[in-house]
């Protein structure tokens, strides 16, 4: 569930963080803190887990998000929320199958909408739809069920086992997904699965994003089983800095030779700062600056000084990290 809600707000429009996201050997409390400070909306799925016993860091950082008025809870299973959170009302999305269409998601983003901007979350309209739903389908059962007798059949499996007989494979499958019966996918999609790259975790955001996919589920749920580790080996990466030099202290006798100490001077800073590498997974091998603007001035001692505006190229090696979706 989390998983698919997670793609299904991203492709909404949000920018969703989750700690699922945390790189191993992280500071993965700190990351987490820092997240919940820095949050506009907090969404909390309540489910068995959440609610249980072991749950406790769940109910904290709701606890913290609706002190801050930022949280939506959502029902992701038939669960009773904890002690205390009864009172903010949860959107149901226990019948949510990851349609971004679904009435309870609509009213999801409406809630996530409300906080963003500081208005107060409007009535779900989820539940209302759904018994519309039924109702309008009550009402032209007769008819469907005449039209339908061949999908009705399904009820004992009987679509499924025809479209999975062996003789005639994969032909028969393929031919079922064109028809969309017995539960299977198009050719195209078929082959589009078979010919992916074995743990690439953006081909499966693909799949996963895609809900007239045979296989949105499955990589949904292979997504929110990946792995991040840190690669064995340094790979070149660069990254741009970009600062100021303040006029030197002492003068020079012409206006090149205090150019060319801001320049040194320029580099020198770089390699402390923007430069220097953040963690050990990461080492510096050259910097180059490229001058932006010179603020050079006589100075009353007899000479000139330079400052400098500069960008500084810094070429590094890292040791990346390496998402798995095996």
């Amino acid at each position: 569930m989390a998983a698919r809600l997670v793609l299904a707000l991203e492709e909404a429009g949000f920018t969703v963080w989750w700690d699922r996201g945390l790189p191993g050997g992280e500071e993965w409390r700190a990351h987490i803190e820092k997240a919940l400070n820095e949050a506009r909306c907090v969404i909390v799925l309540w489910t068995h887990a959440s609610v249980a016993p072991e749950g406790t860091f769940v109910r904290e950082e709701a606890a913290r998000a609706r002190a801050r008025n930022i949280l939506v809870p959502v029902i992701a299973e038939t669960v009773e929320p904890p002690l205390g959170f009864a009172e903010v009302q949860g959107i149901d999305l226990t019948h949510w199958r990851g349609n971004r269409a679904d009435p309870a998601f609509k009213d999801l983003t409406a809630a996530v909408h409300a906080k963003l901007e500081g208005r107060p979350v409007p009535a779900s309209r989820g539940p209302t739809a759904r018994i519309y739903r039924r109702l309008a389908a009550g009402a032209t059962f007769a008819g469907l069920l005449i039209a339908g007798l061949g999908f009705g059949l399904n009820a004992l499996g009987v679509q499924d086992q025809l479209c999975e007989v062996p003789a005639g494979q994969p032909m028969v499958s393929d031919a079922c997904g064109a028809l969309g019966i017995g539960h299977r996918p198009t050719r195209s999609d078929r082959l589009a699965w078979a010919s992916r790259p074995l743990g690439d975790c953006g081909r499966l955001r693909d799949f996963a994003g895609d809900e007239r996919s045979y296989y949105s589920g499955t990589a949904a749920d292979m997504l929110s089983a990946a792995t991040h580790e840190r690669a064995q080996s340094f790979t070149p990466a660069r990254r741009e800095w970009r600062s100021y030099i303040r006029t030197s202290e002492r003068p020079f006798p012409n206006v090149t030779a205090a150019r060319t100490d801001a320049e040194r001077r320029a580099a020198e800073d770089a390699t402390r700062q923007g430069c220097a590498p953040r963690d050990e997974f990461e080492r510096l091998m050259r910097v180059d600056v490229t001058p932006e603007e010179f603020d050079c001035r006589d100075d009353p001692r007899g000479g000139f000084t330079c400052g400098l505006d500069y960008v500084a190229e810094c070429h590094v090696e890292v040791r990346a990290i390496i998402e798995r979706c095996d």
